[in-house]
C-alpha cells in the first residue's frame, strides 16, 4: 500500500523524552518544506501465542503517537501517526518508503554518540538499509535541535560522495533561507607510513588548490540562487568541521555516507563518525543511493572542479 502525502518527514519515536528531541527539528523542516510529519513507533513482534499482548502494545503505541500528533496539530502542523509491530529497522525503512519520506529524523543519546543511539543498533541499521537522508539530533544539541542556526555547513573532501551531499545541503539551505558554507579541511597525517611532513610551501599550495575547489563549488550553487561560500582551514578535519559549524552558527552539518557498513563507513572514513559523536548541531547523513537525486541545485558538472585530495 502506498500512502498519499505530498511531502513527508518520518520521525521514529520510542516513548522516551530523548527520542522526542527529534520533533522540534522535524517541525522546523516541515515548515521549510511544507511537509507533513509522520510519527511512527515500532513495537517488537510477539510470537503467535502472544498476539493479544502485541495488539495491546500496538494500541498503546498508537495512543502515545496520537497524543503527540494532537499537540503538533494544535500548533498548526500536519501530523500523521503509524504504529506497527516487527523488526524496528525494517519497519522504519518500510514506513519511509510507504510515505515517500524525504528525510528521517532521529535523536541520539548524549553519551557515546553513534554507539548510543536512542534506538540502539536500530539507527545504524536504518542508515545501512535506507536510501532516505537521515537527520541525527544529538542530546547535547539543546536549543540547536530546533535547527535555528544561520547556515548549513556541508563537508567536502574531493570525493563524488561528498559532492552529491552538497546538492542536498544546497536544497536544504534554499528551503530554510540559510547560507551554505562549503567546508574543506587541509590536513597532513604525520603517521610514519605517510613519510615526511610537507613543507610550508607545499601546505600553502594544498590550501590554494582546496580554496579554488570550494570556490568553484560555491559558484555552482550561487548560480542556482543559493547564497554560498567556500571555507578552507588547515587542521584536523573533525575539528575544522565542528569549529566551522559553531563559527557559522550552523543549523545543520551535512555529510555523505558510503552506505556499506553503516555509520562506520563515511566518505571521510572515521572522521564523520567522530563528527556525529561530538557535534552539538544536528547532522544530516546522505546515503549514496539517494545522493544523485539532489542534482536540482548543483549539477554534476561540478565534478570537473574537483581538486586533488590531500591526506585526511
Amino acid at each position: 500500500m502506498r500512502h498519499s502525502v505530498t511531502r513527508a518527514i518520518l520521525v521514529p519515536l520510542d516513548g522516551s523524552d530523548l527520542s522526542e528531541r527529534a520533533i522540534e527539528a522535524a517541525r522546523r523542516l516541515a515548515g521549510a518544506m511544507s511537509a507533513s510529519i509522520v510519527l511512527t513507533r515500532v513495537v517488537h513482534a510477539s510470537p503467535p501465542e502472544e498476539h493479544t499482548r502485541q495488539a495491546a502494545a500496538v494500541e498503546a503505541a498508537e495512543k502515545y503517537l496520537n497524543d503527540i500528533a494532537a499537540g503538533l496539530r494544535a500548533q498548526g502542523e500536519a501530523a500523521i501517526c503509524e504504529a506497527c509491530a516487527g523488526d524496528p529497522a525494517e519497519r522504519i525503512v518500510e514506513q519511509a518508503g510507504l510515505w515517500r519520506a524525504e528525510i528521517i529524523v532521529m535523536a541520539t543519546h548524549g553519551r557515546g554518540g553513534v554507539g548510543r543511539l536512542i534506538h540502539g543498533s536500530v539507527a545504524d541499521s536504518v542508515v545501512r538499509r535506507s536510501s532516505v537522508p537521515i537527520l541525527l539530533v544529538p542530546a547535547r544539541a539543546e536549543h540547536h535541535a530546533r535547527l535555528d542556526g544561520d547556515s548549513v555547513v556541508v563537508a567536502v573532501d574531493g570525493s563524488p560522495f561528498a559532492e552529491h551531499a552538497l546538492a542536498h545541503a544546497a536544497e536544504m539551505a534554499r528551503e530554510m533561507v540559510a547560507s551554505l558554507v562549503i567546508t574543506r579541511a587541509v590536513f597532513w597525517d604525520p603517521a610514519p607510513l605517510h613519510g615526511l611532513a610537507p613543507s610550508l610551501t607545499t601546505i600553502d599550495e594544498m590550501r590554494d588548490d582546496a580554496q579554488q575547489y570550494v570556490d568553484n563549488l560555491a559558484a555552482e550553487v550561487q548560480r542556482a540562487g543559493v547564497d554560498a561560500r567556500g571555507v578552507v582551514v588547515v587542521g584536523p578535519t573533525t575539528h575544522v568541521i565542528l569549529d566551522e559549524a559553531e563559527s557559522a552558527n550552523a543549523a545543520v552539518i551535512v555529510l555523505a555516507t558510503h552506505g556499506r557498513g553503516g555509520l562506520g563507513r563515511f566518505a571521510m572514513g572515521s572522521i564523520a563518525t567522530e563528527i556525529v559523536t561530538h557535534a552539538r548541531r544536528p547532522v544530516l547523513l546522505i546515503h549514496p543511493l539517494h545522493a544523485g537525486e539532489g542534482a536540482t541545485v548543483v549539477e554534476q558538472s561540478s565534478q570537473h572542479a574537483r581538486a586533488p585530495s590531500p591526506a585526511t
